[in-house]
């Protein structure tokens, strides 16, 4: 039996609409496996993978033109929030209690749903437990006095934790970054010092930093150098790393950046997408060991509040679907940037151009993470909270 023009689709479950549409593309050829890895008699177990990826031909026949265009609108109409907000950290005031936060710039969610809030001005980083009404100090002083020895931490930017708990730590005005294992009551530099540079083992403007999947490479926006920096996890302190983004100088050229200030490996396309902030005002994507980045989205070199523009990006997140989520800090909002979207942006959190502490808006968030059921949450920093806005399903 010769076979032709066989395709194998996979698809997941809680998208139902997802099936109706590839059939549309393949029902003239009747000729079309489709596959459920949980329950082959139909589309009901709750498998939480991909939503749809396509697997290239087994033979000749080409895939009909662009399905995937087609089938983002289902992506985007599958991923939805609440407008409203629920406060899940802090109360909204300054201060340095365990029940407040003063300046939030970053969280980190595990897998347990457990909150890794960096309480930037509080200089420490708080661990909220799920439905906790506080935090715990986990790093930093807990009165929030700053300081450059190992027990001390000065206005840090964000945190990654690691399967067994550890943080990496941007540590920004002490121009470092610090490893805190679970536990410890100090921390070890990895990378930098309180002396800057531009050196390949010194920072000049340390900004967000994130790990690869397998926990091999910490990335490090370097914003004085303009530059993103890839440092081994098992650094000691003086160690050099190696330019991966950047490094020719401020600017809006293909091989440049402007003031970068978030980064995101993605670990799956090797891709690091990076927030352009301060004459930049751009999301660009820089696959690694190329020499040059592709726009995502934004005006380069200008500011703006149109759904293709932002205004000062700060965190940036890229999903298991390949969209992009930015907190557009000027904005007050937060974009969604769909798969195929052309820079056309959606706005899931707050109101554009309208900073306030109602539950439907924000004030300069900046940093922003998902939970494992996609549950959307916001480092709102001038409202000294973290909100939380809920996916309809």
């Amino acid at each position: 039996m010769k076979h032709t023009n066989l395709y194998f689709i996979i698809l997941d479950p809680i998208a139902f609409r997802a099936l109706s549409i590839i059939l549309a593309y393949f029902k003239e050829s009747k000729q079309y496996i489709i596959v459920d890895t949980k329950d082959p008699k139909g589309l009901r177990s709750p498998w939480p993978s991909i939503l749809l990826e396509l697997i290239k031909p087994l033979l000749d026949p080409p895939i009909p033109n662009d399905p995937l265009g087609e089938l983002n609108h289902l992506m985007q109409s599958n991923l939805r929030w609440n407008i409203a907000g629920i406060t899940v950290a802090g109360n909204g005031k300054a201060g340095i209690g365990p029940n407040q936060l003063n300046s939030p710039n970053d969280l980190f969610i595990d897998s347990n749903g457990t909150l890794y809030i960096v309480d930037s001005y509080n200089n420490r980083i708080q661990k909220w437990f799920k439905n906790a009404n506080s935090g715990v100090t986990i790093a930093g002083d807990m009165n929030g006095a700053p300081g450059s020895t190992s027990d001390k931490l000065y206005n840090p930017n964000n945190v990654y934790v690691d399967k067994e708990q550890n943080l990496y730590i941007s540590d920004s005005r002490n121009n470092r970054i610090q490893l805190w294992t679970k536990g410890s009551l100090n921390g070890t530099t990895l990378i930098g010092s309180d002396v800057r540079g531009s050196a390949l083992n010194q920072i000049k403007t340390l900004g967000l930093i994130w790990l690869d999947s397998e926990h091999h490479y910490i990335y490090a926006a370097d914003i004085g150098n303009q530059r993103i920096m890839q440092y081994m996890v098992k650094s000691n302190i003086g160690d050099s790393g190696r330019i991966v983004a950047g490094g020719n100088g401020q600017g809006n050229r293909k091989n440049q950046l402007s003031d970068p200030y978030g980064v995101y490996y993605d670990s799956r396309s090797h891709t690091m997408y990076i927030s352009n902030t301060n004459f930049g005002h751009t999301i660009v994507k820089w696959k690694l060991d190329d020499s040059s980045g592709t726009l995502v989205t934004g005006t380069p070199g200008t500011a703006g509040s149109k759904s293709n523009q932002l205004d000062y990006p700060g965190g940036v997140v890229v999903d298991d679907y390949g969209n992009v989520y930015v907190a557009d800090q000027l904005n007050h909002r937060i974009q969604m940037f769909c798969h195929g979207s052309n820079g056309n942006g959606i706005t899931i959190a707050g109101i554009s151009g309208s900073a306030g502490s109602d539950n439907d808006k924000l004030n300069n968030p900046n940093g922003l993470a998902f939970d494992s059921e996609m549950n959307l949450y916001v480092a709102d920093l001038h409202n000294n909270r973290i909100q939380k806005f809920m996916r309809l399903k």
